[in-house]
């Protein structure tokens, strides 16, 4: 035993015996493991050219868009094909699902933050007419030029 500057009696302790190894529990099939591949493999080549296409410097070390653009279209058509085969779980249709609604949230998020004129839209019932003539000119159809109608639903602009 050995001790420790300070302290009253000698420091230490038995050293437990070492146990037998833990083995390891089956939790996925080999189809499922399959599945959860094959689409992870699916969503990356989706990824991938989605980013060849529409972020300029790659398109430009990429070229062959037309390749690229059958790539990424047949990589969405077969995305779904593991799970239409029935081999999915419970869990991995919840994943996928909360996975596409957080994509979706974040994207109205985006939007809303790009747009100061559409949030106070949102907030006060109105917007300005040039906003209203650029993004939705079928809105200004009915109106008069230089009359405002507010809606009965709209207060006074929050902060």
């Amino acid at each position: 035993m050995t001790s420790t500057p300070g302290s009253a009696r000698p420091t230490g302790a038995a050293t437990p015996p070492l146990s037998e190894p833990a083995r390891p529990v089956g939790r996925f099939t080999r189809a499922e493991r399959w599945v959860h591949r094959t689409t992870a493999a699916l969503t990356l080549v989706c990824v991938a050219t989605a980013a060849a296409l529409y972020v300029p410097q790659i398109a430009e070390l990429v070229g062959r868009r037309h390749l690229v653009v059958t790539v990424h279209e047949w990589a969405g058509i077969l995305l779904p094909a593991p799970f239409l085969l029935g081999l999915a779980s419970a869990t991995f249709v919840h994943d996928w699902l909360a996975l596409a609604i957080g994509l979706v949230l974040a994207g109205h998020i985006r939007m809303a933050l790009a747009d100061p004129e559409a949030r106070r839209g949102m907030r006060t019932g109105s917007v300005e007419r040039p906003w209203a003539e650029r993004e939705h000119p079928l809105w200004l159809r009915d109106e008069p030029e230089g009359k405002v109608e507010e809606r009965p639903d709209a207060g006074a602009e929050a902060g």
